[in-house]
C-alpha cells in the first residue's frame, strides 16, 4: 500500500498513526473537511447547467474528446474565449 504521495507504507508508519489515533486528536489542530470540487479559482465556482439536444451533446462529446477534455472543461474554454472575444469587442467599439 501507498500513500497519497506515493510512498510505500511501512509498519512502523502504521503502528505510529495508530498511537496517534488511540491518544486522540485535538479538533483545533485537524484541517476541515473539503466539501464538493474544489474552487476553478478563487472564491466559489457556481455550476451552471444547460439541456441540450441529444444531438448537440453527443457532437459535444466528440469535440472535447477529439482534444482530450473532458465535456465540463471544453465548455468551460469555449465560454471563455467567447467572453474574452467579447469584452475586445465592447472595449473596440468604446474606443472607436
Amino acid at each position: 500500500m501507498k500513500t497519497r504521495t506515493g510512498q510505500r507504507v511501512t509498519k512502523a508508519m502504521v503502528e505510529a498513526l495508530a498511537k496517534e489515533a488511540e491518544a486522540g486528536y485535538d479538533p483545533r489542530r485537524l484541517r476541515p473537511k473539503r466539501v464538493g470540487r474544489p474552487s476553478l479559482g478563487r472564491g466559489i465556482s457556481p455550476p451552471v447547467q444547460v439541456r441540450l439536444s441529444r444531438d448537440a451533446h453527443a457532437q459535444l462529446q466528440k469535440a472535447a474528446m477529439a482534444r482530450s477534455q473532458t465535456v465540463s472543461a471544453y465548455i468551460r474554454a469555449i465560454v471563455e474565449q467567447r467572453l474574452a472575444t467579447a469584452k475586445k469587442s465592447r472595449r473596440k467599439k468604446a474606443a472607436g
